[in-house]
């Protein structure tokens, strides 16, 4: 309880924030281009927005996985041994959790510009509550390890399942000529398949 109280949440406290700001904040250029249906600037904002998502989340995980007795010092001044044992074990595991984290953070982002509040919130749900609870009951035989495999692990669900809304949500035939609140027609010609997240990851 005090290494994931006092070291994952605070060392998370410092790269969550970063993944954050940075989709978020584009979100206002996302919008408004969808809307006028600039939808290769859309693929081009996009792609900056994973692309550096990605790097500072991989470059995260080297870190902690990298120096993880030196990021235990920078919230216990004296750790005792066992604990610094156990917290270098449960920070090498959590370094994991980045490798695939930056894709659930850009992906939500995404959706909210493209007013596809529904499948956000469900990313939002089933990556806070959803699979780590469900993880817990998998993980339980693991004692201390499965409460630190429960983050990877749950990062590894999050991002497959905002690859899964991408595809879904992206607008289909059916949407073809339909004119939402802005006034600007949807035409599936102008959809890369696999929706907008695959194709500006490519």
């Amino acid at each position: 309880l005090y290494v994931y109280l006092f070291i994952l949440m605070f060392a998370d406290g410092f790269i969550q924030p970063l993944l954050y700001g940075m989709c978020d904040s584009l979100q206002p250029a996302v919008g408004y281009n969808w809307g006028a249906r600039q939808f290769s600037r859309v693929r081009a904002i996009e792609r900056r927005c994973y692309t550096a998502s990605a790097v500072v989340s991989l470059a995260s995980a080297a870190l902690v996985a990298l120096f993880p007795e030196q990021i235990t010092r920078l919230f216990v001044a004296e750790p005792p041994p066992e604990v610094l044992e156990m917290s270098a074990g449960a920070l090498r595991i959590f370094a994991v959790t980045y490798i695939t984290r930056w894709y659930s953070f850009a992906t939500q982002s995404y959706m909210l510009a493209v007013e596809k509040a529904v499948p956000a919130s469900l990313i939002s749900v089933s990556t806070a509550l959803l699979f780590p609870v469900a993880l817990v009951a998998v993980l339980w035989p693991l004692g201390l390890t499965g409460i630190w495999l429960n983050f990877p692990l749950t990062s590894l669900l999050a991002g497959r399942d905002g690859a899964r809304r991408d595809e879904k949500t992206a607008p289909g035939p059916q949407e073809a000529g339909r004119v939402p609140a802005g006034g600007i027609k949807i035409r599936r010609a102008d959809v890369p398949p696999g929706g907008f997240i695959f194709a500006a990851c490519r």
